[in-house]
């Protein structure tokens, strides 16, 4: 079991896929969540005060679940409307234009394509870093390829993509900006590896991090269903 602070940028650019299984709960986060996550983004890049902004716990199970492959897959069980939410604003500032490489490039947001979003030298559904498995899966994937013409059927996808490009529109926010803040946030990647730890073990382990009590239930339930006989 592995759990380390590191920036969104660090994490999104290994060479990974993250995937989002049908069996989880529906996606919950309305206007309010994505106002609060662009606020923050732009509020942390004008105060060059702060260094960092945590954006908590994304916990994620390797192996065993997933078919093999040569890079890293993950199935994620908590984090995923905050971790589709920035991938969809990272989308909007690819479409609109964003491609800011700055000499710190630790700091900044470079080529939003090629790192961020996509698995460059892989095809199929392992060219995206996030896959969104069910219904929605085609929305999800046309928005991350900058397509203007979605799938007929809305969802919370196609809601918050268009929010996200509304802000950057409405606001004349430099898109570098918005990159700049990104770049600013951090999370905790919680990762275990089925094969080769006890559930139990790995639960207690996770639990005395300090996470909060919907957390540990939902981490508790899952290593019940994973748990070998």
């Amino acid at each position: 079991m592995t759990a380390n602070e590191i920036t969104l940028a660090e994490f999104f650019q290994l060479p990974k896929q993250m995937v989002i299984s049908t069996s989880q709960r529906n996606y919950n986060w309305n206007e309010e969540h994505h106002r609060k996550l662009w606020d923050d983004v732009i509020r942390i890049a004008r105060d060059e005060s702060i260094a960092g902004h945590s954006m908590g716990t994304i916990i994620c199970i390797e192996h065993g679940i997933l078919p093999k492959a040569h890079i890293p897959r993950f199935l994620l069980l908590d984090g995923r409307q905050r971790l589709v939410a920035v991938s969809l604003l990272l989308a909007a500032l690819n479409k609109k234009g964003c491609r800011h490489v700055d000499q710190k490039a630790e700091s900044y947001f470079g080529k939003i394509h090629d790192l961020f979003l996509f698995n460059k030298d892989e095809t199929g559904e392992l060219h995206y870093k996030l896959l969104v498995e069910g219904n929605d899966q085609k929305t999800f994937q046309a928005i991350l390829n900058g397509k203007n013409t979605l799938p007929s059927n809305s969802s919370w996808f196609t809601t918050t993509s268009s929010f996200f490009e509304g802000m950057i529109d409405k606001t004349h926010v430099d898109p570098d900006l918005v990159a700049k803040g990104l770049a600013k946030l951090a999370i905790i990647p919680v990762s275990t590896d089925q094969y080769y730890e006890k559930p139990g073990q790995v639960y207690e382990e996770i639990t005395s991090t300090g996470l909060d009590e919907t957390q540990t239930s939902l981490i508790r339930n899952w290593l019940k269903l994973l748990r070998t006989p």
